[in-house]
């Protein structure tokens, strides 16, 4: 059983968004929830979901996420903005860590390494990229608070979901609607896909401009 499906497991409402997929969580509801796309899996078939706990790097400097990784929660993905960089913010040690302290997963504006080694364990990242050179460990930076992810604002609890598709964040008190709103959005779909499979080409939708 991977993280992901721990922490699914605890809330049978965090299972359903990781079954309905990123696309339909962003679909059914049409809110800004998705993710800087940049943000990818860093190895095949990665997919998280949980309470966010979110983390502000200092540039190049991983001692955010060594503190980070020892005092999240049980069950939390950590969130962490670490500037993009060119940096192994994480790796093998940390990966080692968060296992024994069942953390969910890892969504990183900044860039990893050791990932052959993580993807063996089976522990979930999504990063901007691959990097193996040294992060530093003297900044402190800011755990546990409201940060932005890439422009996006992520609170502590939020909710992350991520999969194939990139990385969305459902705000906390939000999560029945958008639990709601995803499985509408998939009937929608389903019954799309077999009109198509029954040999009719549905009508096209066209949306309306909006205007200012």
């Amino acid at each position: 059983m991977t993280t992901a499906d721990i922490t699914a497991t605890a809330d049978p409402r965090l299972a359903r968004l990781l079954e309905l997929g990123t696309s339909t969580v962003y679909e059914g509801t049409g809110e800004e929830w998705w993710v800087e796309p940049s943000i990818r899996p860093a190895w095949r078939g990665a997919r998280l979901v949980g309470p966010a706990f979110p983390v502000l790097a200092g540039p190049g400097d991983n001692l955010a996420l060594q503190r980070a990784v020892r005092e999240a929660p049980s069950g939390s993905v950590l969130v962490v903005e670490a500037g993009g960089g060119r940096f192994g913010h994480w790796g093998g040690i940390l990966t080692e860590i968060a296992l024994l302290r069942e953390i969910a997963g890892l969504v990183i504006h900044g860039t990893v390494r050791d990932i052959d080694e993580i993807e063996g364990l089976g522990f979930p990242i999504f990063a901007t990229g691959i990097a193996m050179r040294h992060a530093q460990k003297t900044d402190p930076g800011v755990i546990g608070e409201p940060i932005e992810l890439a422009g996006r604002a992520v609170r502590p609890g939020d909710v992350v979901v991520a999969d194939a598709d990139g990385v969305a964040i459902v705000p906390a008190d939000r999560l029945d609607e958008a639990v709601e709103n995803a499985e509408r959005r998939f009937a929608q779909e389903r019954e799309r896909i077999a009109t198509i499979r029954s040999g009719e080409v549905p009508a096209m939708k066209v949306e309306t401009p909006a205007h200012g």
